[in-house]
């Protein structure tokens, strides 16, 4: 194909400038809104500007909301039979070559 003759575009073919794209000098401000907005979520996230203190009248309504947990169905010989399956079914690593 790389020597085949074929026909150049010409330069009408080139196709117009897009005009829906930000101009060039818009750029540099929004990279640099895109910079203060990181430093201020940084700021706003450091480690010292939150806690986690005061939490247990947040679990007391969660658990209420969520209603009581459901019974365990599972026993202690069924899990035993389904991890002795998967045992069972699972393959060994191939060894390393060397």
């Amino acid at each position: 194909m790389a020597h085949e003759t074929r026909a150049f575009p010409t330069f009408a073919q080139i196709p117009p400038e897009p005009t829906d794209v930000r101009p060039v000098r818009a750029w540099g401000p929004a990279a640099n809104q895109v910079e203060m907005a990181a430093a201020q979520l940084m700021s706003d996230t450091a480690p010292s500007t939150w806690t986690l203190s005061g939490t247990d009248n947040f679990v007391a309504v969660a658990r209420s909301q969520a209603g009581p947990a459901p019974a365990a169905e599972s026993t202690t010989a069924a899990t035993e039979a389904y991890a002795k399956e998967l045992r069972k079914r699972a393959t060994p690593p191939p060894p390393p070559k060397r």
